[in-house]
């Protein structure tokens, strides 16, 4: 009698879950996420018919992906997504033939996503470089080799990602950087896709989309020297409003017939060298002369191993680029000498984080 009772008292303990929805699984509640596609390029108005995924990456490593279609209005509606901490969701589409991506957070993800697109354009007036950081870095005698880093800010001034046309690679056009004869082993980091590089000549064009708005290009590369000085001749392709060349004090003398000597800068422990120049033409070369450079020690040269060891940054922290965001800002409104040295009171620990992640490989 017992027994009957437990197993009535069991079912009609399950009864009121069969006409419940269920809202979980395993831990994870179901939802249904509504958003909308903006297309950014056409004074903010919605519509347009687009693919929309929503990608959940779980901890295990698996994804599990969710697509909807936007009516002509641009909105979706995504049905039955599983919710979780544990998660982390992407949504995406494509416009265009240029992919949109976006991370939404947990906290974010009922509350109607928005994902912006832009129609494209083939025509690189939409592009100004706003300012071109170039830091003779370190000279390293026993390999008689320079380092150096650039930081080139590059704003999209419309509405259009700018999109390459490369149907016809030798109409070059696309966004380009000559570099130094004799560089080598050139390292680049990009919030635009750094993977889409093309070398062409004496230098690298970049593939890429570029979106409305600054972008940050970093690279560094190596160029080799002779006895104790080298003649570095760059071609600027683009019109830039800003070219700043530094070169630490310690490790030899630097002039330039193109550019203006500024009182020399202080940043973190380092003493530098400063040159500049406003509103360089597209086109013009520039020339620095360094002299005075450390050159190999005896024992270096007697036990200087075959195999160059070349000096690389590795990691290049986003912390740089505030620094060539702040020089814009002080260049705009001040002397370019006082811009210069104000900036190096007020990025000492940004410099740091960028001494702090140099490695030699």
């Amino acid at each position: 009698v017992l027994v009957k009772v437990a197993v009535k008292l069991f079912i009609l303990g399950l009864v009121p879950f069969l006409f419940l929805q269920p809202t979980s699984v395993f831990g994870s509640e179901i939802e249904n996420i509504q958003g909308m596609i903006i297309n950014e390029s056409q004074a903010h108005q919605h519509g347009g018919e687009f693919s929309v995924i929503l990608h959940v990456f779980k901890p295990d490593k698996s994804l599990e992906t969710f697509t909807a279609n936007t009516d002509p209005s641009g909105s979706f509606l995504l049905q039955a997504i599983p919710l979780s901490a544990d998660f982390r969701y992407v949504i995406s589409t494509n416009h265009e033939d240029i992919e949109y991506a976006k991370e939404i957070p947990l906290k974010e993800l009922m509350d109607n996503i928005r994902l912006s697109v832009f129609d494209t354009t083939e025509s690189l007036k939409t592009l100004s470089i706003d300012s071109h950081l170039w830091l003779l870095k370190d000279v390293h005698p026993k390999t008689r080799h320079i380092l150096i880093t650039e930081i080139v800010m590059v704003n999209n001034n419309g509405n259009l990602v700018f999109a390459p046309n490369l149907s016809d690679p030798s109409k070059m056009n696309f966004l380009r950087f000559s570099l130094p004869a004799g560089y080598s082993e050139l390292h680049m980091e990009t919030d635009v896709g750094s993977g889409n590089i093309l070398e062409v000549g004496t230098g690298f064009g970049m593939t890429s989309p570029i979106p409305p708005g600054p972008h940050q290009i970093i690279f560094t590369y190596t160029i080799p020297y002779h006895n104790d000085q080298i003649a570095i001749t760059r071609k600027f392709l683009q019109e830039l409003d800003v070219l700043q060349v530094l070169f630490p004090t310690n490790h030899g003398s630097i002039s330039s017939p193109n550019l203006e000597e500024l009182e020399s800068t202080i940043i973190g422990d380092v003493t530098y060298h400063a040159w500049a120049a406003r509103n360089v033409l597209g086109g013009s070369t520039i020339i620095v002369n360094l002299t005075n450079l450390k050159e190999p020690s005896i024992s270096d040269i007697l036990f200087a191993e075959r195999t160059i060891k070349k000096y690389l940054i590795i990691g290049i922290p986003s912390a740089l680029g505030l620094i060539l965001l702040i020089t814009l800002i002080l260049v705009s409104v001040r002397p370019l000498s006082t811009a210069l040295r104000n900036l190096n009171r007020q990025n000492y620990h940004q410099f740091n984080n960028l001494e702090s992640n140099s490695a030699l490989l």
